[in-house]
């Protein structure tokens, strides 16, 4: 009778204790889920507001002038739209995009436009690295680094951003994800054909 007491103490105990780890289980992955969606989430918003800014290049600019610098980390173009205030303006300028420097949160996108610097998408947190490629209209890449010739062929660029996001649970690995999106210069690709 003992023998059948101690065997059945021994499953009531193995099934708690099954019970208890699997929870934990179920608990880390819900963590890790719902830090991965607000990673893609702020990934998303990102290339989506960068997108929009990309959109502009090249508004009443010629379109071999339009691209000023291109490296594999920093875009500057030529517009006559003005970031700041979302209106077209009589003259043409400069909007650079780049990462800042390195935060406890990661690396905020910085635009800079006539030495004015507009921290408006520090708030998308999380960026690693962003990097740029660029393409003439034929589909052959423009090879690093570029020259004014180099330059004034460019008419669309992939974007590519990776975003990390310290782990839920301590010991873990961080979680990271990379997004890319091509952009085309609509402005340039339109009038420069």
């Amino acid at each position: 009778m003992g023998v059948l007491i101690d065997a059945l103490g021994a499953l009531i105990v193995g099934a708690i204790l099954m019970m208890i780890t699997f929870q934990f289980q179920i608990q880390d992955t819900a963590h890790r889920m719902i830090h991965s969606v607000d990673l893609l989430d702020s990934g998303q918003e990102a290339m989506d507001e960068l997108g929009k800014i990309i959109s502009m290049a090249g508004i009443g600019v010629d379109p071999d002038s339009v691209v000023v610098t291109a490296t594999d980390s920093t875009f500057a173009f030529r517009t006559r739209w003005n970031y700041g205030t979302g209106l077209l303006m009589v003259t043409s300028n400069v909007l650079q995009i780049s990462l800042g420097d390195s935060t406890a949160v990661g690396r905020p996108i910085v635009i800079t436009q006539g030495g004015a610097t507009f921290n408006t998408l520090a708030r998308i947190l999380w960026i690693e690295e962003l990097a740029f490629e660029f393409y003439r209209l034929d589909d052959s890449m423009v090879s690093f680094p570029t020259t004014a010739t180099s330059r004034g062929d460019i008419r669309f660029l992939d974007m590519m951003m990776t975003l990390r996001k310290p782990p839920p649970r301590l010991g873990a690995q961080p979680l990271r994800t990379r997004i890319a999106s091509r952009l085309y210069l609509m402005n340039s690709y339109l009038q420069g054909g």
